[in-house]
This record gives C-alpha cells, structure tokens and sequence, in this order.
C-alpha cells in the first residue's frame, strides 16, 4: 500500500509539471505553450483543466496475524479462592449470626367478666344500681340484668321509683334430635315496675305500673329447610 501511495504521489507531481508546459486541445491532442501564450492566459485569468486521473493496483491483506484470525471459543477460567479473596482489601470478617428467637414458654389468658354491677348517687338524693350476670350451665347460656332507681324528686311529689329485671336462657338442641337438631331455642323473661306521683296535678295522684312479659324463639333447619318459630 505504501509503493501505491508513492507511485500516486509521482504521477500527480509529473501531470502537475507537464500541465504547466503543455495545454490539451479540443481534440485531445497535446500543445506546448510559448512563454508568450503563457503570459496571455494569465493576463486573461483562464484557469488551468486538468485531466481526471484513475489509479488502478492490486494489494493482498495477510490476515495470518493471530489478533485478527478467527479463534475458538472457550470457557472463562474460574477464579481460585485465594484470587477471589484478594479482591477485597479489607480484613476478611465472618458474618455475626442473630440469636434465634425463642417460642414464648408462657400463654397470656384474658380474663372474660361473667358480670358486671354500676352504681350512682345523684342530686335530690336520686341513687341508681344497675348489674347483670352470664354464664353456662348444662348447655345452657344464661344471662341476667336488673337495674332500681329512686329519687326525692326536685319538687314536692315529683318522687319516683323505677326497678325491674331480665332473664335470658339460650339453648342450641343436640344433632340427635331429627326435627330440632341444631336449632337454637331463645327464652327470654322481663319484670318492669314504675311508681311515681303526678306532681303537677294538685291533688297529687299516685300511679304505679308493673309489666311482667316472656317470649320463647326458636331459629333452626330441617332438610334443608330453614325455619323460625315464636310464641
């Protein structure tokens, strides 16, 4: 390639050196210009064309060199411990490893209040009680409410007295019973008094009410088919 290069770089220095004393015609035939048609031209300024120059060789690539050759591929080589272990500078150091915890030896129990009493003392000597109570017995679930108030009243005659009770009883029926099996059965009692004066009549009329009522429910399915019952 370098012999190519040097041969081009003659031939254009010799097309140079001949252009500058001969000028082609028309007809493609040389003439050689007299220092006084030289003169002429370059008062005239007509530039010089010069002919197209094709430069045509042949060169062969040594493609024997091992950098440019067509290798087989291989693995990567792996790293030793030791080359892996110098990657890091720093002191090597074993990882700290967390104490495991432990399952706890000791169950929390909740303690579930079966019953529950609130009393209050208010103006014109008015006190107020009110409990309650639940638990299960022979797969029963029992619960039981009552609450009394009284109070002097805040005029003459407007006293009162008010007390009563609830009781409800729950039972779920054993799968042995063909048409009640599974069914729960609902009793429920309340007792209600109320005594008290109508204070603003001037004769002062004392009235006093007791109600007393019971209902029984029963919620269940047979055959598929549910249904409820109620007296």
């Amino acid at each position: 390639m370098m012999i190519l290069y040097r041969i081009y770089q003659h031939i254009v220095i010799a097309v140079f050196a001949v252009s500058s004393i001969c000028a082609f015609t028309p007809d493609g035939f040389a003439q050689t210009n007299t220092p006084q048609q030289k003169a002429e031209q370059s008062q005239q300024g007509a530039p010089a064309d010069l002919p197209d120059i094709i430069i045509k060789g042949s060169a062969t690539l040594n493609l024997l060199d091992r950098t440019l050759a067509k290798q087989t591929p291989r693995n990567t080589p792996r790293i030793s411990a030791r080359e892996l272990d110098s990657l890091n500078t720093l002191e090597k150091q074993s990882p700290l490893l967390l104490a495991t915890l432990e399952y706890p030896r000791t169950l929390i129990s909740r303690v579930q209040n079966r019953g529950y009493a609130r009393a209050e003392f208010g103006m014109f000597t008015t006190p107020e009680l009110e409990f309650g109570y639940g638990d299960t017995y022979a797969g029963y679930t029992l619960f039981g409410s009552g609450h009394f108030s009284t109070s002097a009243g805040h005029l003459d005659n407007a006293g009162f007295t008010r007390a009563g009770a609830d009781i409800t009883a729950r039972y779920i029926a054993p799968e042995r019973y063909i048409l009640f099996g599974g069914s729960q059965t609902t009793t429920s009692l309340s007792l209600a008094h109320n005594d008290y004066k109508l204070f603003a009549s001037p004769e002062a009329l004392g009235r006093n009410h007791t109600r007393f009522s019971g209902a029984v429910d029963v919620t269940g399915e047979s055959a598929g088919i549910p249904f409820t019952a109620g007296v």
